[in-house]
């Protein structure tokens, strides 16, 4: 069996090189640094949080001496920590209760006991058979508050490099691009279409840091679930696959939501930094409530064939326009009170 320590190491320097793919510029070198933490949620999940961290260290060690440091504070981040957090997170377990917990339930759980002492599985410590791990809303709401930290360090970063604000900084970085010829034509127009800069650089204020956040949030979500994925296909997981259909989720998430649209509604930079987070804090509420579509599936449609036919045409209309995502997230909110699927799986049950 591969100790851990060279598994963190094997894993560190795949990382390390997939983050290094972008000096290349080339389109491969992007779809290559979207799987830069996968190797970090393999050694995490596989041999235990120990390992993911060894092998954040030496991806960060690596680029901060061969390439700069600002590369790896990047990495670090980006890509390292929130893996490690997050496998850490994963391995928890508590042995379960002799109370039966309820089909869909937040974390922590109605029944559970918080006298029990909490464990931790990894590579010289595996878990018991009857236990109960981590749930997965928990580890959507670590994320989600990794994203809002990610967005309040890159804000601060870039108020002591003495600009007013990310909000300025990026516009002005937007209208430097646009500046140029190879961007947009002589005359102002891309493609034969007029553009004004100065609309195009408010808009991508708008939208760019936000959209940024939560699709790396959805990202490192994905790959902690390919990471499961490919353990168990080697038989070398730590803990089972979790139910990803059937999961709650913390209730201080939705106080921290209420505190992103609260900040959005004021003026300056501040609504600016508002409107990001509260879009990053709607993720999981989004999972969620794709969550309750699946749940509803399941109950009107008897057919799997079908349902997976149905299915796959609601998430080509979901990607392709993307305004089903707003809806599906207050879907998401309502079933923390509703317990939506709940009553159905109550329901099929009778």
């Amino acid at each position: 069996m591969v100790p851990h320590w060279i598994a963190g190491l094997a894993a560190g320097v795949l990382s390390a090189l997939l983050f290094w793919s972008h000096a290349s510029g080339s389109l491969l070198a992007w779809f290559l640094i979207c799987l830069t933490p996968l190797p970090v949620f393999i050694a995490g999940l596989g041999w235990g949080a120990m390992s993911a961290l060894i092998a954040a260290l030496i991806a960060f060690l690596m680029l901060s001496s061969f390439e700069s440091a600002t590369a790896g504070l990047l990495y670090i981040m980006h890509f390292g920590l929130v893996p490690f957090w997050l496998s850490r997170q994963a391995l928890l377990y508590r042995v379960e209760t002799p109370a039966p917990l309820p089909a869909v339930h937040s974390y922590p759980s109605e029944t559970e006991d918080d006298d029990l002492p909490v464990e931790h599985a990894d590579d010289l410590h595996h878990a018991p058979a009857n236990v109960e791990w981590y749930q997965v809303g928990g580890l959507m709401g670590w994320t989600a508050i990794a994203g809002c930290l990610i967005l309040l360090l890159t804000e601060l970063s870039v108020i002591l490099m003495g600009y007013e604000g990310l909000s300025i900084a990026l516009k002005n970085t937007i209208l430097s691009i646009l500046s140029d010829t190879t961007v947009l034509g002589p005359n102002g127009t891309w493609f034969g279409v007029p553009v004004e800069p100065e609309r195009l650089a408010l808009l991508g204020v708008a939208l760019l840091p936000a959209i940024l956040m939560a699709s790396w949030s959805l990202l490192t979500l994905f790959h902690m679930w390919v990471a499961q994925e490919i353990l168990q296909r080697f038989d070398h997981t730590l803990r089972p696959m979790p139910d990803f259909l059937d999961f709650g989720l913390p209730p201080y998430l939705l106080w921290l939501l209420l505190g992103g649209v609260i900040l959005s509604f004021i003026p300056g930079e501040t609504a600016f930094l508002g409107g990001a987070l509260t879009l990053v804090l709607l993720v999981p509420y989004f999972l969620l409530g794709l969550s309750v579509i699946h749940a509803i599936s399941r109950r009107w449609i008897d057919r799997a064939a079908l349902r997976y036919g149905v299915l796959g045409l609601f998430y080509l209309i979901l990607v392709i326009p993307g305004w089903l995502i707003v809806p599906i997230a207050l879907i998401g909110i309502v079933e923390n009170w509703v317990h939506i699927r709940r009553k159905m799986a109550m329901d099929m049950a009778t």
